[in-house]
């Protein structure tokens, strides 16, 4: 299980805010390298899940992908010893594969934007069997939750790894209905750097009212996760 991608859970605004959020910060979760600005160099770590012997992996590797199911390969790196180093590079160099972050939120008044242009795009990873990027890759996630689990959790934590074309401040809080609870409360107070920016989020659907809440804390509790299902 994906806890970052559990769309049902979340109402629409809730849902965008919970992945975009994050910033560069000392409060890096484990593994996180970064430049003297704050952005992202290097993510590395064990993985956490026990593989067994018919999960062959050999590199672990970062893509951006468009709308159109292309791939631009972001970095490579060998698996060894049950984990991967792997390097970003400072920029993203084709910026066809970036897009308008603002159109996600335009509609939502409660946010507010320093810079309405800017471009983004989600940083994908995946264990591959062979060398390169390919169909049938294990994802790999930084969570709180096994993947394996089936049932849904009722508070977890994620990371996401993102890119800006520019600098951005992104601040807000949305009141809105969901399935869980008829007020849900989402907070963002971000300020994101041009370069890959680490993305954290926690959500609470135990307490009253539900609550999302994005910051540039990582939260306890991260763990490298390769969902082999």
């Amino acid at each position: 299980m994906n806890i970052k991608k559990l769309k049902l859970l979340l109402p629409a605004t809730v849902l965008s805010l919970s992945f975009l959020a994050g910033s560069c910060s000392d409060d890096n979760a484990p593994g996180i390298e970064t430049n003297k600005d704050g952005t992202i160099s290097v993510i590395e770590g064990k993985i956490f899940n026990e593989l067994d012997e018919s999960v062959e992996i050999k590199t672990v590797g970062g893509c951006l992908w468009d709308d159109w199911d292309n791939i631009y390969v972001v970095s490579m790196a060998p698996f060894e010893n049950g984990g991967f180093r792997m390097e970003l590079p400072p920029e993203v160099t084709d910026e066809s594969y970036l897009e308008l972050l603002y159109p996600v939120f335009a509609e939502i008044p409660e946010i507010k934007f320093s810079d309405t242009k800017v471009k983004y795009r989600e940083l994908e990873i995946f264990a591959n069997r062979g060398s390169e990027i390919e169909m049938g890759a294990y994802d790999v996630y930084l969570q709180t939750v096994d993947p394996a689990l089936s049932k849904v959790p009722d508070k977890g934590a994620y990371c996401i790894f993102t890119y800006v074309d520019r600098d951005v401040t992104i601040t807000g809080k949305v009141t809105s209905e969901s399935e869980l609870d008829p007020l849900a409360v989402s907070e963002i107070d971000l300020s994101l750097k041009k370069g890959w920016n680490a993305v954290y989020s926690e959500f609470d659907y135990t307490s009253k009212p539900a609550r999302t809440k994005s910051s540039t804390k990582a939260p306890s509790g991260l763990k490298w996760w390769v969902d082999i299902d």
